[in-house]
């Protein structure tokens, strides 16, 4: 069972590099949603992310430095990935959420 999560729209920031990818990802699924994880402590680590489509049945979680700093630890059900930057990323998010 997930954490708990806040939803993180369009018009959430963090600001950083992470941005980029929620951009891009936004602009490549529509239906995507991603939401953050909730902590309780302002000093608890925040930095984590989760993506889902109405459409699919995966879930990518992100994981990121402070500030949405790269690099970014991606991990499904099946797979982790290290991305060292916002294209691999993408390019990573990209093929989980559609299945692949």
């Amino acid at each position: 069972m997930r954490s708990r999560t806040v939803p993180w729209g369009p018009d959430d920031t963090v600001p950083g590099p992470v941005d980029e990818v929620f951009a891009t990802v936004r602009t490549a699924f529509p239906d995507v949603e991603i939401a953050r994880l909730a902590v309780t402590h302002a000093a608890d680590d925040d930095n984590l992310w989760y993506f889902t489509r109405r459409e699919g049945a995966v879930e990518v979680q992100m994981d990121c430095l402070p500030g949405g700093a790269a690099p970014f630890l991606l991990e499904s059900d099946t797979a982790a990935h290290r991305a060292p930057d916002v294209g691999s990323a993408v390019a990573t998010l990209t093929d989980w959420l559609r299945g692949g």
